[in-house]
């Protein structure tokens, strides 16, 4: 979990190889909120191409899915779209 902002709880769903040292390592971040749609985190072949290349690779499930429910997807809509930029930073730092 990443903490945003506002101190709500972002998930983060973090894939690397084994060993590697993630102080440091490359990062590529996937954050998508949109449209009520979950991201789950399952298998992908992207992600397991990046990670055997050395990088770290992480799904920030940001608000605007439905990843914690109708009102996290609700928080990402509109005038709180902001938000979800947001929430960007501290999954990428942590």
């Amino acid at each position: 979990m990443a903490t945003s902002h506002d101190g709500a709880q972002v998930p983060v769903s973090i894939l690397h190889r084994r060993g590697l040292k993630r102080d440091g390592a490359p990062l590529l971040l996937y954050a998508t909120g949109s449209y009520g749609m979950a991201m789950p985190a399952s298998f992908s072949a992207t992600g397991c191409r990046w990670s055997t290349a050395g990088f770290v690779y992480a799904i920030a499930h940001v608000r605007g899915g439905a990843d914690k429910g109708w009102g996290w997807y609700l928080d990402g809509k509109r005038d709180s779209k902001t938000t979800v930029l947001m929430i960007s930073r501290p999954a990428a730092v942590r």
